[in-house]
Order: C-alpha cells, then structure tokens, then sequence
C-alpha cells in the first residue's frame, strides 16, 4: 500500500531493539505472505524530529527493501530525520537494491554514537530478529541517495 505525509516528533526510546525500522521484509518463499499486498508499496515523506534513542540493541534507524521478487516496491523517497540523537550497539542500515534506489534520504543535526553490546540487554530479550551476533556493524548504505547536514557518527 501507500503510507506518505506522517510526521513523527517528540520520542524518547529507551532499552528498544530498533528505534525507527521502515522495512519491506525478504520473503523467499515462492508464495506471498497473507500480510503482503498485491500492489507495490509507496513510501514517501516522512519526518522524524526531535527523537532521542538510548541503547538500542540493533541498528536504531533501519530502512530495507527486501532483495525479491516478492518483495514489491515502487520507491522509499522523501524520509527526513532532523535532530536524532541515538546511541546503539549498530549503527543505521539503510539498504535499497539496484532496482529500488532510495531517493532523498536526509539527516540534518543528528548524532550516532556505536556502544558496546556489554552496555544495552541482550537482544533476545528485546526480540531482535535480524541479529543475534554480537558483533558491531558499520554505518551501512547502499542502493539510496543519502544527504547528511551537520550530522556526526561516533564510536564509544
């Protein structure tokens, strides 16, 4: 489906697996799951403001278009994040694919700062899906045009 025009300001999140995850999911199977549309889905400006993140287990900002057939998209574009300052054991995973470029992802005055795992809960508790190593994963983008102003990505 269509989700465009929302606007996210004033959160605080403590102790969470993933603060913000726009992600259309990889489903390998041959058929469609029940909760997958018909239509390609369509994501397009949204703001997230003003939003502190603390100890997240996983990449507090995640954005994935799944690679698959099954997986239909017919663009991510137009997502600002303004004033984020976040601190997790990941940093952000923003990954298109090559017939799905993102277009026009922003960060303006935002802070990332990588922890180490020994200081946010174990993910499993958290029900962390996407990894349960714990190693530490680069800021990672690929497939996306990606603006950043005056924001900053530190290691602890």
């Amino acid at each position: 489906g269509v989700i465009r025009n929302c606007e996210f300001y004033n959160l605080e999140m403590f102790d969470c697996t993933t603060g913000v995850s726009i992600s259309l999911p990889v489903n390998a199977e041959d058929e469609r799951w029940p909760d997958q549309g018909i239509e390609p889905t369509r994501i397009e400006n949204l703001t997230f403001k003003d939003i502190t993140m603390e100890k997240g287990y996983d990449s507090l900002l995640f954005i994935r278009i799944g690679d698959h057939k099954n997986t239909l998209c017919d663009t991510i574009k137009d997502i600002y994040f303004e004033n984020i300052k976040a601190n997790g054991a990941r940093m952000p995973y923003i990954v298109g694919r090559k017939e799905n470029v993102m277009q026009n992802i922003v960060f303006k005055n935002c802070e990332f700062t990588q922890i180490p795992f020994e200081e946010v809960d174990d993910g499993e508790n958290h029900g962390s899906l996407f990894h349960h190593d714990k190693e530490p994963h680069p800021l990672e983008i690929r497939f996306a045009n990606v603006n950043f102003i005056n924001t900053k990505f530190n290691l602890k």
